[in-house]
């Protein structure tokens, strides 16, 4: 039998493209799924950056202590290792905090308990040791305090946490005077993210 030229030995199939519709649906589902991602990894990677700040901080409480409790001589060239070593906190300037030497009025006595620097920028007039700025939108966003068995109080407007020798214990003080058996620091990202620093009054440093 003849075979027809005009006939394909091949199955045929019709052959369809992607229509206009399809085309938008599909690049619509990629934006949304590239979307998500991006705010995914932009959210994981600053809670980690929150999380290191705030380890920052916590190491910085601890050299305070560290310098507080050792033999770290307050001014080169004295025999001056009496003074005592902090942190403060100020709620007015919240992405910076300062280690400080609480210098005494009178070589006898013991400092304030609280950081002074009558003429900010002059030295001479400041206990700072240094000074940490914060920077890409992160904030310490409270400060709060827990008076012995009583309930925690937050809106504090400074805060100073000092060690002296020999004990390793914490001074925390809000206001120079009343020490406090808790000191919980509130550190924010420009996500919204939460850590705390805790301050026992035995000496104890935690991240939560």
């Amino acid at each position: 039998m003849a075979l027809n030229p005009l006939r394909n030995s091949h199955p045929s199939h019709s052959v369809r493209g992607f229509t206009l519709v399809e085309m938008l649906a599909v690049m619509t589902v990629f934006v949304v799924i590239t979307t998500i991602t991006l705010a995914s990894n932009s959210r994981f990677g600053g809670n980690i950056t929150l999380e290191t700040l705030a380890y920052d901080i916590a190491l910085s409480v601890r050299q305070a202590q560290v310098y507080g409790i050792a033999v770290r001589r307050s001014d080169v060239g004295t025999s001056d290792f009496e003074r005592a070593y902090g942190i403060h906190f100020n709620a007015s300037q919240p992405t910076t905090y300062q280690l400080f030497t609480d210098i005494a009025e009178f070589p006898s006595e013991l400092g304030d308990g609280r950081y002074d620097c009558p003429t900010p920028g002059d030295p001479n007039t400041c206990e700072l040791v240094e000074n940490t700025t914060m920077r890409g939108g992160y904030s310490i966003i409270d400060l709060c305090v827990r008076p012995l068995n009583q309930s925690e109080m937050c809106g504090q407007d400074e805060l100073n946490v000092i060690f002296r020798r020999p004990e390793p214990d914490a001074y925390i003080r809000s206001d120079g005077v009343q020490t406090y058996e808790q000191a919980r620091i509130v550190l924010g990202s420009p996500q919204g993210a939460r850590a705390n620093i805790l301050i026992e009054l035995a000496g104890q440093i935690s991240v939560q």
